[in-house]
């Protein structure tokens, strides 16, 4: 087992550490539990060696291409701005890899379900950890149904911190999902087959390798961070 694991990947902390190599971290509950750390969040003797660098590692190699582009290997992924008149605008991603960037996205909740670190307090994934754990190992995204996925861009607000990475939470209103924020994305999983978040179904990533990634800004934006996070949180 090793004994360095992260839990989000370096590449998802692109652009946002400081001068002296620190990142944000905000506590939602308790705002002024607030603090930087020198290094992203690991754990030890959660992942051995070939899960860690070779199945993960593949995820995350596929992630950081689709989210940054820092791989030509892979398939191209086009993507259009969509711009509405009754609703945010958002980004449409063709040629996304179902499986990869799924299991992706899976894998750092199942990690923050297992790890012991701090900051991951509130994820506790109960009965679904061993399933999810297993899919991930297998390669096995299931369908669109099963721990739908979503992804929300955060615009840059001159009143609200968007370049940071917050304590992830559950969100047990209705139907659960957990929701994660890191660097201006809202990574949000649900846990049962059904929901109440049409979301899921609107902007989540699709079996036919598309995903709809809405962009919140002005009032939009803040009304969906307060209330997701549960509280007021400004610069």
């Amino acid at each position: 087992m090793l004994k360095h694991s992260h839990i989000i990947p370096d590449f998802a902390y692109k652009g946002i550490y400081d001068e002296k190599h620190q990142i944000y971290y905000g506590n939602f509950l308790n705002p002024e539990r607030g603090k930087l750390i020198s290094s992203a969040p690991y754990d030890k003797n959660i992942l051995c060696r070939e899960c860690d660098g070779d199945i993960i590692g593949r995820l995350e190699s596929y992630a950081s291409h689709a989210l940054y582009g820092n791989n030509p290997s892979y398939r191209r992924i086009k993507i259009s701005k969509i711009k509405s008149s009754v609703g945010p605008d958002s980004l449409h991603i063709e040629n996304i890899d179902y499986k990869m960037f799924k299991l992706f996205i899976l894998s750092i909740l199942w990690r923050a379900s297992v790890s012991n670190h701090p900051i991951f307090k509130n994820i506790d994934l109960g009965e679904f950890e061993g399933e999810i754990g297993d899919m991930i190992l297998k390669g096995d995204p299931k369908d669109f149904s099963k721990f739908k996925t979503c992804l929300i861009l955060a615009d840059r607000h001159e009143n609200l911190n968007t370049e940071m990475v917050s304590e992830p939470r559950k969100i047990s209103r209705g139907s659960p999902f957990y929701i994660f924020f890191i660097n201006r994305l809202f990574y949000l999983i649900n846990l049962s087959d059904d929901n109440n978040l049409e979301l899921f179904d609107s902007a989540g990533l699709k079996e036919d390798n598309t995903i709809n990634i809405p962009i919140l800004s002005g009032d939009a934006l803040l009304s969906f961070y307060d209330t997701v996070m549960g509280l007021k949180l400004r610069k």
